[in-house]
């Protein structure tokens, strides 16, 4: 009985911290893609369109991971 009463939140815990864990890939994975979406649209942008805002091609992926890893 006891045995049966301490297994059974230890097993909806985990399946809880399980679905947790599934949700926080898909964030991640989200988070990427808005990375990598925001890293194409200004590497788009000619030398001149970059320069007109101070910046650099070499800065980009810098740029990129600064405002969406930092």
């Amino acid at each position: 009985m006891t045995t049966l009463s301490l297994t059974r939140p230890v097993l909806d815990f985990g399946l809880i911290r399980m679905i947790r864990n599934i949700g926080r890939i898909f964030n991640s994975i989200a988070a990427a893609q808005r990375a990598a979406d925001d890293y194409q649209r200004i590497n788009a942008r000619t030398d001149a369109q970059l320069a007109a805002d101070g910046l650099r091609r070499a800065d980009v992926a810098r740029i990129v991971f600064e405002r969406h890893f930092d």
